[in-house]
C-alpha cells in the first residue's frame, strides 16, 4: 500500500466557494472518495455481501415456507424449522463450507 489515505472527503466551503479536502472520516459531511487502487477490492467485498444477503433471503423464504400455514406444527416440524434456521445462520456467519 502507499502512504496516501484509503479515502478522502471533500466539501464546498459556502463562504469562500472553495473545495476543502481532508483524509479522515468527516462524519458524513461532504462527498467520500476512495483511492482508485482500492476499487476492485471494494467491489469484491460488495459482491460478497450481496451474496450473503441473497443466501439470507433464500433461507428466510425456506423458513417462511415451513411456517406459513395456520395450523399448529408437530415437534418434528418445529425441529425441521429450527435446523433450517440454524443452518442458515451458520452459512451467513461463514461457519460452513457452502
Amino acid at each position: 500500500m502507499t502512504e496516501y489515505p484509503e479515502r478522502i472527503w471533500a466539501a464546498e466551503d459556502r463562504q469562500t466557494h472553495s473545495t476543502m479536502w481532508w483524509p479522515d472520516d468527516a462524519g458524513g459531511v461532504g462527498v467520500e472518495y476512495v483511492r482508485a487502487d482500492r476499487i476492485e477490492e471494494l467491489q469484491a467485498r460488495a459482491a460478497a455481501v450481496e451474496a450473503k444477503l441473497e443466501k439470507a433471503v433464500e433461507a428466510f423464504t425456506r423458513i417462511d415456507d415451513l411456517t406459513c400455514h395456520n395450523m399448529p406444527m408437530t415437534a418434528r416440524e418445529e425441529q425441521a424449522v429450527n435446523r433450517e434456521a440454524r443452518a442458515a445462520l451458520e452459512k451467513l456467519k461463514g461457519q460452513t463450507d457452502d
